[in-house]
């Protein structure tokens, strides 16, 4: 419950201090221009040859939070991942709209995610995900007494 309430609370300071830093402009020019920049970014990621775009892949660890409202609103952000290794936050968009089904079974749940990472490591574009599955069941072993 704690950590559900502490991403929550980073989550929304997170939606305020990107709504105040970006004030200046509409959101809809913003959006428009990190697309851009992402579109460009894909473009150079196409040219990259197997071995590179597989370098080019991360894996993140982390617990997810599907939330639409981040970004000021924007409709391709459909949530968070809070990295347990470096406690960074990272956007999620989609790469195929067939992941958030999955996304959306594991909302506050410890995952694994792949993608590619767009404007500067802001965005995570989710190709993939992992679940965390619990381990076999301890079994209790009695102690041998006398013996």
């Amino acid at each position: 419950m704690t950590k559900t309430v502490l991403i929550a609370t980073v989550l929304f300071g997170l939606t305020g201090v990107l709504s105040a830093a970006e004030k200046s402009g509409s959101p809809q020019k913003r959006w428009d221009a990190e697309r851009r920049e992402a579109d460009e970014e894909a473009q150079q990621e196409d040219k990259l040859t197997l071995d590179q775009k597989a370098k080019v892949t991360k894996v993140l660890n982390g617990i997810l939070t599907i939330q639409g409202d981040l970004d000021d609103g924007n409709p391709e952000v459909v949530g968070a991942l809070t990295c347990t290794d470096d406690q960074k936050i990272y956007l999620l968009k989609l790469e195929s709209k067939d992941v958030i089904k999955m996304l959306q079974r594991n909302d506050t749940k410890k995952i694994t995610l792949s993608g590619h990472l767009r404007n500067s490591g802001k965005y995570l574009v989710v190709t993939g995900m992992v679940e965390h599955q619990p381990g076999p069941p301890r079994i209790a072993r009695r102690s041998l007494g006398g013996i």
